[in-house]
């Protein structure tokens, strides 16, 4: 116990010298004696296998494993000035830096079949409670249950920073939820029974412009509601060629009165009180040594609205390690592509970005700094259909990732 508070001293003390903004610079020098004093420090004092020794009620020691994580990102980023469109204009014309959050990730293990985790997450506005969910592992039939506060089954590992535009509108939040799922291989399944989000307006991106309807965390309370999740999938290795993961989803659930008010705040929805709700899609996957292949089709029905989208995207993963001749290069890289279609199935109105269809490719370029950092360079072009003239909001992005 003494070990943990040693620690959480420990983090909140770097971490308020890191963030603090009236602090006179030090040189580089002692930034980088700092820095790798700070490393050494919590590489000592949280290994991943630590033991957090407890009394029991009958007064016998009961070993639980407890990991302390955080994750740090330092950005850069720059979006294109677009002051003319009747809808909104950029936030942040001029390229900033800034934190863009700090999270703090416990994970205690109370025995080898449960496990809590959760995520808080610090940004310059608001903190707040990102993840907390128990799992019981090694049920029958090669189950597993989770309770608690947790992404949709339907999120799929991200690598960059930027989102799928479908990711943004359908599992980009957290909500609360029972997700029950197992495996009889090459089957997997997933039942899922919670909350739902909310429907809202949010940024697509990291300028706060140009909203899109998301299934939001932040909505409030939905109390009149229940989302039921299933998913059916087929995991199976094909041998020399590589291995594929598929799967299909569906979710069932009901606006509540707040949403049906939102959707009828949607310039050309009406006046509707239909409060249907449903998503459905499915997810490929297909990966072959360095190379990866995934896809995502979402497909969505709220009130009288119905969109749908989706996204493909590619990468490699490049080992520069054994080429001498080029010492220049990085040892390892990751190069992607996506190509992201989001079409909302209504007339476009140019002063209401909530109607509009969007298109975008992102490039982007990931590379190991060492084992705890990364770094990322994305760009987005960006591409509306808005009833009236484009907008130029194209974005670049550049952040160093730090995990530990």
């Amino acid at each position: 116990m003494r070990k943990i508070i040693f620690l959480t001293a420990v983090m909140l003390l770097s971490t308020g010298i890191s963030f603090a903004q009236d602090a006179a610079p030090e040189p580089v020098e002692k930034q980088e004696e700092s820095k790798h004093d700070v490393m050494d420090l919590l590489r000592k004092s949280l290994s991943a296998n630590s033991q957090v020794i407890v009394e029991d009620k009958a007064g016998q020691a009961a070993p639980k494993s407890f990991e302390l994580h955080f994750a740090l990102e330092l950005e850069y980023e720059d979006v294109e000035n677009e002051a003319d469109s009747p809808a909104d204009s950029t936030q942040e014309p001029q390229g900033y830096m800034e934190v863009d959050k700090f999270v703090l990730e416990p994970i205690l293990r109370f025995d080898e079949k449960t496990t809590l985790r959760s995520e808080l997450q610090f940004e310059f506005d608001k903190t707040f409670l990102r993840k907390s969910y128990v799992t019981f592992d090694d049920l029958f039939l090669d189950s597993a249950l989770s309770i608690g506060l947790n992404c949709r089954f339907i999120r799929p590992a991200r690598k960059t920073e930027t989102y799928p535009i479908i990711g943004t509108a359908y599992w980009r939040d957290d909500g609360f939820a029972m997700t029950f799922n197992g495996e009889k291989a090459p089957v997997y399944w997933y039942f899922s029974i919670g909350n739902g989000l909310n429907l809202n307006a949010s940024k697509i991106n990291e300028d706060n412009s140009f909203l899109i309807i998301q299934d939001d965390r932040n909505g409030g309370p939905r109390n009149d509601a229940r989302e039921i999740g299933l998913g059916l999938g087929v995991k199976k290795e094909l041998g020399d060629v590589g291995r594929i993961n598929a799967m299909a989803f569906f979710y069932e659930d009901k606006l509540t009165k707040n949403e049906v008010l939102f959707m009828q705040g949607i310039s050309g929805y009406g006046v509707s009180e239909e409060d249907r709700r449903t998503r459905g899609g499915v997810s490929v996957d297909y990966a072959n040594g360095p190379f990866d292949f995934f896809t995502q089709y979402i497909t969505s029905v709220d009130g009288k609205l119905d969109r749908s989208g989706y996204f493909v995207q590619a990468s490699y993963d490049f080992d520069f390690s054994k080429l001498e001749s080029f010492r220049f290069l990085p040892d390892k890289a990751t190069a992607l592509i996506r190509y992201n279609s989001y079409d909302v199935d209504m007339d476009k109105y140019p002063a209401d970005s909530l109607t509009w269809d969007r298109q975008a490719l992102t490039v982007a370029g990931l590379i190991p700094l060492d084992e705890f950092m990364t770094l990322k360079v994305e760009y987005n072009f960006n591409d509306e259909t808005t009833g009236d003239i484009p907008i130029d909001n194209d974005e670049i992005l550049l952040q160093i990732n730090i995990y530990y």
